[in-house]
């Protein structure tokens, strides 16, 4: 028998019972009994919800495409270069050492005089010179003291001072006229003049051995 042929007989016998009701004697109304659920109809539960479904993302892989594989390079033998030999190591021929030669001993510029070598050179340097334009050789006085009896001879100077006329005095008024001038003459009166050691020295014992 089916549920609807059921639900069907159980609602008469439901109306059956009302109608009997009122001769009962209460004069109410009997409340019907609460249905109860058939044992064949097994009861209502609750479904469980379904669980929501979210779109799956969707993962595109890209297919592989195919690719020309690459032809393996093959190594091509190259040819090893030459060694290039070493250039030879060239000789050098050994320098002889010189034995060092002994230092020669180089004359004297001023070859050495005796006296009257000295004298006859002194007298050309002063006649050369024009020395005699100024000085005399005689003893005659004139721009200059004279030559004559002049070595070794006391000097009056200017200031008051004396001086004997020796080599030293000698050679510093050749060499500077100005340095100290005798009494009775002026500075200036006889020009610089250039001479070494040796024409000085020559000029010096000419004028000494006129006495």
């Amino acid at each position: 028998m089916g549920s609807d042929a059921m639900r069907l007989a159980v609602g008469v016998a439901y109306l059956v019972a009302l109608a009997l009701l009122p001769s009962c004697g209460g004069g109410s109304v009997a409340q019907p009994p609460p249905q109860t659920p058939t044992a064949a109809e097994p009861p209502a539960t609750e479904r469980p919800a379904e669980p929501r479904s979210f779109p799956t993302p969707t993962l595109e892989i890209p297919r592989a495409t195919a690719t020309q594989t690459p032809t393996p390079a093959v190594a091509t033998p190259t040819a090893s270069p030459t060694p290039t030999p070493s250039p030879a190591p060239t000789a050098v021929p050994a320098t002889p050492t010189r034995e060092p030669e002994p230092t020669a001993t180089l004359p004297d510029p001023t070859p050495t005089l005796d006296a009257v070598q000295l004298i006859a050179r002194g007298k050309r340097l002063v006649e050369r010179n024009n020395c005699l334009g100024c000085h005399s050789i005689d003893g005659q006085t004139s721009s200059a003291p004279t030559f004559k009896g002049l070595y070794g001879a006391t000097r009056q100077l200017e200031g008051g001072a004396t001086i004997t006329a020796d080599d030293e005095y000698l050679g510093e008024s050749i060499k500077l006229p100005a340095a100290k001038v005798v009494e009775g003459y002026f500075a200036g009166a006889m020009p610089k003049v250039f001479f070494n050691d040796a024409e000085i020295l020559a000029m010096v014992k000419y004028i000494s051995s006129l006495d």
